[in-house]
C-alpha cells in the first residue's frame, strides 16, 4: 500500500466497519442453537467468533480512545503511509491471505458459554470505533504508535492497527457467516 489520503483510508474503514454491524445484525436472527454450533470439537462457533473479536476490542478500544484524546490537537498533512510491518500485519488479517492462527489464549473463547447477547455487545464495539474512527480524521495516523495486544512493547503505526483490528473483523466475521451457510446447507439436506 502506497500512501493514501487519510480521509479516504479513514471513510472506507468505516464502511468496513458499518458492513461488519450488518453482518452481525443478521446474525441476530438466527436460534441461539445456531449461533452455538459447532462443526466439529476443535472449531469455533458463531459465537465465539464473535466473542474473539469482542475480547480484541476490549483492548484495543481503550487504547485507540486514549491516542486520540491524547493527539487530537495534533495536525496531520492529510495523508497516510503505512509501515511495512504493519502494513504487512495487516494484509495478513484479511480472510485468505495466510493459514489459520492460534489466538493466544486470554483472546480464545472456545467451550464458553455463551449467549446471543454478545453479538449486541459487539455491535456497541463496532459504534465505538465508528466515533472513534470519525475523531482520527485530523490526526497523523502515521505518526501516532499504537502498542499490539501481543505485546506492548511492539508499536505499530496508529493507521496500521486500526487496519489490523477492522481487517481481523472482516476475517472472523467472514468466518461466522461461513457457519450460517454451511448450517443452511445441512438443513436443507
Amino acid at each position: 500500500m502506497k500512501t493514501i489520503d487519510q480521509n479516504f483510508l479513514i471513510e472506507e474503514l468505516i464502511k468496513q466497519t458499518q458492513n461488519h454491524i450488518a453482518v452481525a445484525e443478521s446474525l441476530l436472527e438466527l436460534p441461539e442453537e445456531a449461533l452455538n454450533y459447532r462443526s466439529r470439537p476443535e472449531t469455533w462457533s458463531i459465537l465465539e467468533c464473535i466473542e474473539h473479536l469482542n475480547l480484541y476490542a476490549e483492548f484495543y478500544h481503550p487504547e485507540f480512545h486514549a491516542l486520540v484524546e491524547k493527539n487530537e490537537n495534533k495536525k496531520g498533512n492529510g495523508l497516510f503511509k503505512p509501515g511495512y510491518w504493519g502494513n504487512k500485519f495487516a494484509k495478513s488479517m484479511l480472510p485468505g491471505e495466510s493459514r489459520p492462527m492460534r489466538s493466544p489464549r486470554d483472546k480464545d473463547p472456545i467451550y464458553s458459554k455463551l449467549y446471543p447477547k454478545i453479538i449486541n455487545g459487539f455491535i456497541a464495539h463496532q459504534n465505538q470505533l465508528i466515533k472513534l474512527l470519525e475523531r482520527s480524521k485530523n490526526i497523523p495516523l502515521d505518526k501516532i504508535k499504537c502498542p499490539l495486544s501481543l505485546s506492548q512493547f511492539v508499536k505499530l503505526r496508529l493507521g496500521d492497527v486500526y487496519r489490523v483490528v477492522i481487517f481481523h473483523n472482516t476475517r472472523h466475521l467472514s468466518q461466522a457467516k461461513n457457519i450460517a451457510e454451511n448450517l443452511e446447507l445441512v438443513a436443507q439436506q
